[in-house]
């Protein structure tokens, strides 16, 4: 994945053409069409900043580029309109960012370019891009900026949500807005007529709306508030009023255009009426005798809008029920055809639906380019997306055709003709009838008993079959628990498609077309089921789906399950490695592994602390995630609660129990932190890993679900040492409390904190991985590196590498080169290798030899020849062992391996994984760390900071920590070397 950032301004044609002053003209594009753009791609990684008006105002951004002193101008291909871009990130990062933060803009566009900038901030670390939280990070970037993301990205990445746009103006207006059904058009028409102001609008919510609105302010105050001055309002509308007037007297003043004013318009709104949505109130009248004094009431006071026409029709009603008429044929006739016209009539509506997994979004876009109709919604709570069609002429003239030409050959081959019938009833517009209506009626009613008998059913087509179950079928890998086996487990492999079964013949016809494998049965329900289990059978399913692939994300489940099949026949299923790669596989088909595969390994154990607190303390809660530097904070779904939850180990041991050890707890509850705290050093030892270990821990605490220890809140509960009493502005005395013992009533010796109880949870099954630990262990131990040895290392930094990834990367051959590198042939072949330029290197490992010694440095890099040329100009801190020996002893004393990772074959991850490969030898003692990507030292990051002049750096993958300039050794963050 890559990313593009645009800043994109666009100018109008009409701009005049001079080419002096710039930075007025520069600053001048904020009130003109402005459009910061921020693309997620997939091809390349490139930053541009442009900004492109009509091809008569080339000399302007000519001017532009001379002003900036970067960047180039483009002409369109059809020649008519030129763009000036700014690729290079670091043109943005010195030259466009410092000029918008010097000549800000003061419009909203204001707030896309404070986003803009925090995205290019999070591309300046490097790293953001090549991880799922930073990709993460990015589109909800994206998702705040202009229309937000494309219904691409949406589908794509469902779980994105987009960050608060940055406040940065404020805009009040006031309008007054009446609504009605459009056949009362000529109302609002006479009531614009009395009043003499506003206009009438389509109602954006409803097609079937009209509004009267009035949005100029002399008007509103001069006629609308006059006018309910003199016709006062009743119900709760008359309080709405009331606020209406008070706002109108702030604008009117210019109380709007101050803090001050925009803050009590806030605290007016905030208690309106349309607060009160679900709060809404009904008068309702039923009985005959009740409803006679309505009638009444309306023959004496007749209505004026189009209502009247209803209400006639509801009173001729109600004379026929009231004289028992409706229960004969002919007055329920009459009724019905009353209830037709009643309200605009009986709504029919004919929609088109299919429904998917959220993962087969791509597929539903594609229907809408096949069919030319249509749109995508999609349902985050249920994990799907819906292609719908609801225009009845894409109905008549799309998909029936469609269907007629490829008929259904399931039970939906009924509601087909059924959905066919209703369409042609509206075409001939029978549904406005009565008998149209009951015609409709009875259709629907119909449940489909009857079997489908379909003529095209006895020839199957192979792509019928294979879309068929791309839709229905499923692979499926059972594993369950067997002593016989000598690994305790079984495998059963199998094929299925189970449907309704009134679609038992269809099933049928599939089993034919396959060669009559497989069985069909009855399940519980209305279910019938072909199901495929030997696997010579399932060899028949292999080659039909070889030659008809599947399309949607089934596809992925059909390769891991013929992955699995090969596995089985060459019996690798009964040995240990070979089990768990078919657990392995079967954790990434359907569903996942079930819970009784999960639970298989032997149990473990991972510390965790929760604090809960009420709805109204979410602020609060959030802000323990900044204090600590780690952490989450989850909603509770049972009760109006946050719970703040800390599970990492390292977080446990690095944040959490010093912060008790400075600040101590008090009663009983110390002597449960300590048990916390013996439980934490255990399992940092990974003494929780063996037998012997668990048992000790379960002697500290035989609760291991649950142990209570006081929690005391801190100097940040309320962002201060304790919390202020103070006089409000109606001069009424305000008490806050603190958890905190104010400094003049503690005595000597005493605590700060009340003691306050709080939930630790111990959960089990959970692996603890610690990375430095686990890879000085592998070094000392001699054995081998595998795959799995990585991936327990990298478990944290979500890399992983199979065995045969790990087998490709280990026959790349590297090219040794003597240093420094002055031939031209040799030249040529590292440039080959590393790339032409530091834009344009390759990604790989290079390896740096001492020629004296034999000792090694290993490293990686997306872009080779960028990281070579720092080694080579000596333009590098002197850190670790390497660098400082490199410096004092030069090129000449090292011999260099580069290893070119081909891009076809290999992601800029292979690189990482290679790299940890060759950090877990020995050898390469020149590395002072022995993990990928941990971060850089303490003094490396000091060193950044004074250059850099900034406060956050991020250590390892595990978290940002603030760094102040005078650092004390232990308390801020611990040495990495």
């Amino acid at each position: 994945m890559k990313i593009k950032i645009y800043l994109k301004i666009k100018k109008e044609k009409k701009e005049a053409q001079k080419v002096n002053a710039f930075k007025v003209y520069s600053k001048g594009f904020r009130k003109k069409l402005s459009i910061f753009l921020f693309i997620y791609t997939r091809p390349g990684l490139g930053k541009l900043a442009e900004a492109g008006p009509g091809i008569k105002d080339i000399d302007i951004l000519y001017g532009l580029q001379i002003f900036f002193g970067v960047g180039n101008v483009y002409l369109n291909k059809n020649g008519k309109s030129a763009i000036y871009i700014v690729r290079k990130l670091k043109d943005i990062t010195n030259v466009i960012i410092p000029h918008f933060d010097s000549y800000p803009l003061i419009s909203q566009k204001r707030a896309d370019y404070l986003l803009f900038r925090q995205a290019i901030y999070l591309l300046l670390d490097g790293k953001a891009q090549y991880s799922i939280g930073g990709i993460h990070e990015i589109l909800s970037i994206k998702a705040s900026m202009n229309n937000g993301l494309s219904d691409k990205l949406k589908i794509n990445f469902p779980t994105v949500l987009p960050l608060p746009r940055p406040v940065v103006s404020f805009n009040v207006s006031l309008v007054f807005s009446v609504f009605q059904h459009v056949r009362d058009e000529a109302l609002l028409t006479k009531i614009i007529d009395y009043l003499d102001c506003g206009r009438l609008e389509k109602a954006l919510t409803r097609p079937d709306g009209v509004n009267f609105t009035v949005n100029k302010f002399s008007d509103i105050k001069e006629k609308v508030i006059s006018f309910f001055l003199n016709c006062p309002l009743q119900g709760v509308k008359y309080r709405d009023y009331l606020d209406f007037v008070k706002v109108a007297k702030i604008i009117e003043v210019k109380g709007h255009l101050t803090v001050e004013g925009l803050n009590q318009i806030r605290a007016i709104k905030a208690g309106n009426i349309y607060s009160m949505t679900n709060n809404s109130v009904q008068y309702h009248v039923e009985s005959l005798e009740d409803l006679r004094v309505i009638i009444d009431h309306f023959d004496i006071y007749p209505l004026i809008t189009k209502k009247q026409a209803d209400y006639l029709l509801f009173k001729s009603s109600y004379e026929l029920i009231k004289n028992k008429k409706h229960l004969t044929k002919q007055g329920l006739i009459q009724l019905l055809s009353f209830k037709a016209t009643l309200n605009n009539g009986e709504a029919v509506k004919l929609s088109f639906i299919i429904t998917q997994h959220i993962r087969d979004g791509y597929l539903m876009k594609s229907l809408i380019e096949y069919l030319g109709c249509g749109n995508v919604n999609i349902n985050i709570n249920r994990n799907t997306v819906d292609f719908k069609v609801t225009t009845f002429s894409y109905l008549k003239d799309v998909i029936i055709p469609f269907f007629e030409k490829y008929p259904i050959h399931t039970v939906k081959a009924k509601n087909y003709e059924d959905f066919r019938k209703i369409a042609k009833l509206i075409q001939n517009k029978t549904h406005l009838s009565v008998e149209g209506l009951n015609q409709i009626r009875n259709i629907k009613a119909d449940k489909y008993t009857e079997n489908v008998k379909n003529k095209n059913l006895d020839s199957l087509n192979p792509f019928f079959v294979t879309g068929f179950s791309d839709g229905e079928a499923c692979f499926h890998l059972s594993i369950g628990k067997n002593s016989k086996y000598k690994i305790g487990y079984y495998v059963n492999p199998g094929f299925s498609i189970a449907f309704h079964r009134k679609d038992t013949a269809l099933l049928k016809k599939i089993q034919a077309y396959f060669g009559g494998i497989g069985t069909i049965s009855l399940r519980k329900g209305e279910f019938a089921q072909f199901r495929v289990f030997s696997l010579e059978d399932l060899n028949i399913i292999i080659n039909h789906f070889d030659k008809y692939p599947l399309i949607t994300q089934k596809k992925i489940d059909y390769e891991f399950f013929k992955k699995a099949l090969e596995l089985i026949k060459n019996k690798q299923h009964l040995t240990k490695d070979g089990f768990n790669k078919i657990v392995a596989l079967r954790a990434s088909m359907n569903k996942g592994l079930p819970e009784n595969l999960k639970n298989k390994e032997k149990p473990s154990i991972k510390l965790g602390i929760q604090i809960t607190q009420h709805n109204r303390d979410a602020e609060l809660i959030n802000r323990l995630t900044t204090f600590f530097n780690c952490g989450r904070v989850e909603n509770l779904l049972r009760a109006p609660a946050v719970n703040f939850v800390v599970t990492k180990l390292s977080d446990i041991t690095d944040n959490i129990v010093p912060f008790f050890v400075d600040y101590h707890l008090v009663g009983s509850k110390a002597d449960d932190f300590e048990d916390f705290k013996k439980i934490a050093s255990m399992m940092t030892l990974k003494v929780h890993l063996t037998k012997e270990g668990l048992e000790k821990i379960i002697q500290i605490k035989s609760a291991l679900i649950l142990i209570l220890i006081a929690f005391p809140s801190f100097k940040l509960l309320y962002l201060m040492d304790e919390y202020p009493d103070f006089l409000n502005t109606d001069n009424e005395f305000i008490e806050f409390d603190s958890y905190l013992v104010p400094e003049s009533d503690l005595e000597d010796g005493g605590l700060r904190m009340l003691e306050v109880d709080n939930r630790v949870i111990l959960p089990e099954l959970t692996h603890v991985n610690n990375p430095e630990s686990l890879e000085l262990e592998h070094i000392n131990s001699g054995k081998p590196t595998t795959s799995s040895i990585i991936n327990k290392i990298l478990l944290n930094q979500n890399l992983l590498v199979t065995d045969s990834k790990l087998e490709e990367l280990l026959k790349v051959k590297g090219v040794e080169f003597d240093l420094p590198i002055s031939t031209p042939k040799n030249k040529e072949l590292f440039s080959e290798l590393s790339g032409k330029s530091k834009y344009k290197g390759f990604s790989g490992v290079y390896i740096f030899i001492h020629v004296n010694t034999g000792h090694k440095y290993v490293g990686s890099s997306n872009l080779l020849r960028r990281r070579l040329d720092y080694y080579f100009k000596g333009d590098f801190t002197l850190i670790g062992k390497f660098l400082p020996l490199l410096h004092k002893e030069g090129l000449k004393a090292f011999k260099l391996i580069i290893f070119k990772l081909d891009s076809n074959k290999f992601s800029i991850k292979d690189a990482l994984i290679l790299e940890q490969y060759h950090l877990l030898n020995k050898e390469f003692n020149l590395n002072t760390l022995r993990v990928v990507n941990a971060g850089s030292s303490k003094d490396e990051l000091v060193d950044k900071m004074q250059k850099e002049r900034r406060d956050t750096y991020i250590l390892g993958t595990r978290r940002s920590i603030p760094v102040e300039l005078e650092v004390k050794e232990g308390n801020t963050f611990s040495d990495a070397m």
